[in-house]
């Protein structure tokens, strides 16, 4: 799951699949409603996510990453990138949303660093 403070969205992997759902959090009245649920492309299964801090931003890390642009209203597909992980378990964004570090299960054991 990943928090998006600035919109207050919940994204969350469903069943480690390649669906992702999006819940909008009322703070004040401390509800969750469902907006929708949607599949990522390419197919794959997600193992992590992680929002921007700026809101603007959703990466998906799978055996690769994916980068979505998030205008308030709907998610736009930005980027992939194509790498030898087998799983993506971590992403972290830099505090200005300008570059994004993760890594994961791959046969060299590194960790990529991405400016947008």
């Amino acid at each position: 799951m990943a928090y998006n403070t600035t919109h207050n969205i919940l994204a969350a992997i469903v069943d480690a699949t390649d669906t992702i759902a999006f819940y909008h959090f009322h703070p004040q009245h401390h509800t969750i409603q469902e907006i929708f649920q949607g599949t990522s492309k390419p197919s794959g299964k997600k193992t992590s996510l992680a929002w921007s801090h700026d809101g603007q931003y959703l990466a998906l890390g799978s055996g690769q990453l994916e980068l979505w642009k998030f205008d308030g209203k709907k998610l736009i597909p930005l980027k992939n990138y194509t790498e030898d992980f087998i799983d993506i378990k971590i992403i972290v964004w830099s505090p200005d949303s300008f570059s994004i570090a993760y890594g994961g299960l791959c046969k060299k054991n590194t960790v990529k660093i991405r400016q947008l």
